[in-house]
């Protein structure tokens, strides 16, 4: 699952309750991201929000699309947020383009004027990182269940097991 290079090409992976860690900080991540950016992405799909227009003033590309950075300004002209992206496509957008937006209070980004569907995605990584977390929880449940080989609570064995002599088999004797 994660893999860490230490020079020479050499691949290792992180030890086990380290590597469980980083996936439980991961599953926490998410949930945390999906929290904090569901209720301003909700508002946009419903068009609550401030009426503006969103100035775009550069595009940057990766792996995953291109997105839009700019402004936001009010009808009257009155610039209220820089910086912020545009959380939609808009086809034909280019430095300049002035797009109708909504401001939800979202904390790096406006939305298109009529909705979006990103809520869709934060949905999506707050349950994927939910069941991160419970799979790493059930693992170590099943680590620390399975420690000593029996079920919870049976840390020593039983007496039948033990050779305390009861009805289950003669011990062996030994003659000199």
């Amino acid at each position: 699952m994660f893999s860490m290079s230490w020079g020479s090409g050499s691949r290792r992976r992180p030890a086990g309750p380290v590597a469980n860690v980083m996936t439980l900080v991961g599953g926490i991540a998410l949930v945390v991201f999906m929290g904090v950016s569901i209720g301003p992405a909700l508002s946009a799909a419903q068009g609550h929000g401030t009426r503006g227009y969103f100035v775009a003033q550069a595009e940057s590309c990766g792996r995953h699309g291109c997105t839009w950075s700019g402004k936001f300004r009010l009808p009257d002209g009155q610039v209220t947020r820089g910086g912020v992206n545009f959380d939609g496509g808009y086809s034909g957008m280019h430095v300049g383009s002035v797009v109708p937006a909504l401001d939800t209070g979202a904390f790096s980004g406006v939305f298109p004027r009529h909705g979006s569907d990103d809520w869709i995605t934060d949905l999506a990584a707050g349950f994927f990182g939910i069941g991160v977390i419970g799979r790493t929880i059930w693992a170590w449940a099943k680590r620390r269940r399975g420690a000593f080989g029996g079920p919870a609570g049976s840390e020593y064995p039983s007496a039948d097991a033990a050779g305390s002599g009861g009805a289950s088999s003669p011990a062996p004797m030994v003659t000199p």
